[in-house]
């Protein structure tokens, strides 16, 4: 009886010690995604092996390096407003001359390097953007390199492409994929038209989370999402309908998962972020408020179109 006895006292305890564990606080509660992870993102696309997929800024021209990227501007102020564009709203710049300085940190405020543009009129380019990682064994070792050239000594693109993209992928256009190359199949409408300096953007909204992580974009697309909606939202509504399930702008979407584990959510009205939190090994999310937003982005290229 007294073996008994102690066998039910030694659950007891058990028990009790794994429910004061489940109510332990939260470890850490994340607040944003690194900058250097963030600057990347609105830089070029990568799949899981770091290898460029798209270029979502300008285009390599250099075959030698495919982290260099080269964006045609007609100004200093427009390099640095492409900067601005791709970079988070509250970043803070510190102005030196003919140089701009961003000091990165990770989600933790530890230096994770610096992006620097400045003024570069070598080989005749208007501006350059050099970014600088401190090397971690938990992040990007590789960082892209951008030279701004003027507008005017531009490469001409491929005829046949541009003319495809005039004609099928202006604003608001319906495109239809068949096939689903890793952002969803179906019918999707562009936001956002090709220039020479970004590439196009077309979604398809869906009002609900889905399963898994697979049609889930980066944060840094989300923003541009974003920003595409609040500038053309009226046209799309009007022109559509509610059968696009365009989001009410106060809805939030959500992002892939991020290398450290976690995702975050963007607001479609005011462009704000939110983050889950961890504690231990149980993962909460957010409720039901949220959205998936399928993107894509293309460019020409060549005689076809270009997905990513």
């Amino acid at each position: 009886m007294r073996k008994i006895v102690s066998y039910i006292a030694i659950a007891a305890m058990i028990l009790a010690a794994c429910a004061c564990k489940k109510q332990e606080q939260p470890e850490k509660t994340i607040t944003k995604m690194g900058d250097l992870e963030f600057l990347i993102d609105g830089l070029v696309s990568t799949d899981e092996n770091g290898n460029i997929t798209g270029y979502n800024v300008g285009d390599n021209i250099n075959d030698a390096d495919p982290w260099e990227i080269s964006v045609p501007v007609n100004s200093f102020e427009e390099a640095l407003n492409l900067f601005k564009s791709i970079i988070p709203a509250d970043a803070v710049l510190i102005e030196e001359g003919n140089s701009v300085t961003w000091n990165m940190t990770d989600p933790d405020g530890v230096s994770e390097g610096k992006a620097v543009l400045k003024k570069n009129e070598q080989l005749g380019a208007i501006a350059s953007l050099t970014v600088t990682p401190l090397l971690k064994t938990n992040g990007p070792r590789t960082a892209p390199s951008v030279i701004f050239l003027p507008s005017s000594i531009w490469p001409e693109n491929a005829g046949a492409a541009e003319e495809i993209l005039n004609r099928d992928y202006y604003l608001g256009a319906a495109v239809w994929k068949d096939v689903d190359e890793g952002f969803g199949a179906g019918e999707f409408v562009v936001v956002r038209e090709w220039s020479s300096k970004e590439c196009g953007i077309m979604i398809q909204m869906v009002p609900k989370v889905l399963d898994g992580d697979d049609h889930c974009s980066s944060m840094n697309t989300l923003h541009k999402v974003q920003k595409a909606l609040a500038d053309n939202y009226e046209l799309l509504v009007k022109g559509y309908g509610k059968e696009h399930f365009w989001p009410d702008l106060d809805s939030w979407y959500r992002s892939k998962e991020m290398d450290w584990g976690c995702r975050g959510y963007v607001n479609m009205k005011t462009g704000k972020e939110k983050w889950p939190f961890f504690v231990k090994d149980y993962f909460f999310d957010w409720g039901k408020e949220e959205g998936t937003a399928l993107v894509y982005c293309f460019k020409p290229n060549g005689d076809k179109i270009k997905f990513w």
